[in-house]
This record gives structure tokens, sequence and C-alpha cells, in this order.
């Protein structure tokens, strides 16, 4: 990534800042990190998560919200707000409003 970074010319500190949104390093503490996790996690809600679903069928609920629960934990509060405003099916809605539950 860093040599593809160079090589469009970007310098070392936007290569270095890169990295660490990357890493995510100090997720909870630097806004622009927590921000670009936040996407990561309503991305995956929004657009992803019916098929994951209907991917794994051996799943228990117990186990989607066990991975529901990974993913909110790295989410703030306004990720967690603009998930709840999403419109998705009513059995995933409740995991979901679940997994925040316990993830706090």
């Amino acid at each position: 990534m860093t040599g593809i970074l160079r090589d469009c010319g970007y310098s070392e500190g936007e290569i270095s800042r890169v990295r660490k949104l990357i890493r995510k390093v100090d997720l909870k503490l630097d806004p622009e990190s927590q921000a670009l996790e936040n996407v990561v996690g309503i991305v995956f809600v929004e657009h992803y998560l019916v098929a994951f679903v209907l991917e794994h069928p051996d799943y228990d609920d117990a186990k989607f919200l066990g991975i529901l629960r990974k993913t909110m934990r790295k989410l703030d509060s306004a990720g967690h707000a603009a998930i709840r405003a999403l419109d998705l099916p009513v059995p995933l809605k409740q995991l979901v409003d679940a997994s925040m539950a316990s993830s706090a």
C-alpha cells in the first residue's frame, strides 16, 4: 500500500496517516479513525448482513449475535445511531438491537 501511495505522489506524512487509519490505531481516540470504523460497520450491516445470514444457515441467533457484538463494540454512538436508522428485516433488526445493548 505504501508503495502505491508513494507512486501516486503522496507525502510520507499522508502515507503514515493512511497506515494509522487502516491499522485502526487509536480507534476510540482518533475521530477520523472512528469515523472510518463506523462506515465499515454501517456498510456491513446495510449492504452485506442479509447475504451473510443467508450464506450461513448453520449459524444460530447466538452465533450471529456474537458476530454483531464484535462489530458494534468498534462503533461509537454515531455509528450505532446510523445503524438503528436502517430499514432492516425485523429479525435482523432485533439481533442488531440486542448486539448494541450487550456490547456497551
